[in-house]
């Protein structure tokens, strides 16, 4: 069966016309202002380089004194249980060592640590003062009360 075939002849326009060249003043111009905005954008970068340097150096030095801060509490706790606290950094523990994992200072940790750092090295526990007695001293004489003079004093 034969069958009935249609076929389209499609025609394309060719353009023979070319655009107009380009003059050299009108690419200096444009190479002029890729420059500027090529200078302006690498200016802006540095501004922005710049001052992420100046944030982390800020940022370090808050994190150096937050470990000295850190550092000057845990030999504190640590003075509680040993006689001198700063042993507690011979026994070769670090500040990470003693805190939890929200940053904060693990006072288990540091009794622990200053315990073992004074076994190790067979430290004396800390001085504990015992406590004042505030009747100490206090008896059924009231000194001082009457009115005293030399002249009752030289009488006796």
């Amino acid at each position: 069966m034969p069958e009935n075939t249609t076929t389209e002849i499609v025609t394309a326009e060719v353009v023979t016309e070319l655009p107009e060249p380009i003059e050299q003043d009108q690419l200096d111009t444009d190479d002029q202002d890729t420059d500027a905005d090529t200078a302006k954008a690498g200016a802006e970068a540095a501004k922005y380089r710049a001052r992420l340097r100046a944030t982390e150096a800020e940022r370090d030095g808050l994190a150096t004194r937050l470990e000295a801060l850190q550092r000057s509490e845990i030999t504190r706790l640590a003075s509680k249980e040993l006689l001198q606290g700063e042993a507690i950094w011979a026994s070769g523990k670090t500040v990470a060592d003693l805190i939890d994992d929200d940053g904060n200072i693990d006072r288990e940790k540091v009794k622990a640590a200053a315990t073992e750092a004074a076994e190790r090295f067979g430290l004396k526990p800390a001085l504990t003062w015992p406590r004042s007695d505030p009747s100490q001293g206090a008896t059924g004489n009231q000194v001082g009360r009457g009115e005293s003079s030399w002249q009752k004093i030289l009488a006796q």
